[in-house]
């Protein structure tokens, strides 16, 4: 449904997209259990922070940062998904680096 949104109005991707995050965002806050897991959510939003700061830059200046933000939101997305997977056990040992 909010692809066909966005497709038809490209205007509303940016709203959407912010909007799909910040519910991903609050829904796994509550999945927290250990302080490994903590520090990975926490970087994931830290990266996912950055990623919309270049995504804002690149409104704002002249320069082109949209490259990078497809590059800082895909690391974010990533560890992410790492998170949700160690967090429902579906995988238990994982390297990230």
């Amino acid at each position: 449904m909010l692809s066909l949104i966005s497709w038809y109005y490209p205007s509303m991707s940016p709203p959407i997209l912010l909007v799909s995050g910040l519910s991903l965002i609050l829904t796994t806050y509550f999945r927290k259990k250990s302080k490994e897991l903590l520090s990975l959510w926490k970087v994931s939003i830290y990266i996912g922070i950055l990623a919309i700061m270049t995504w804002l830059f690149d409104f704002i200046c002249i320069t082109n940062t949209h490259m990078y933000w497809h590059i800082i939101v895909s690391m974010s997305v990533y560890l992410l998904i790492v998170f949700v997977l160690k967090s429902t056990n579906k995988i238990t040992n994982i390297e990230l680096y």
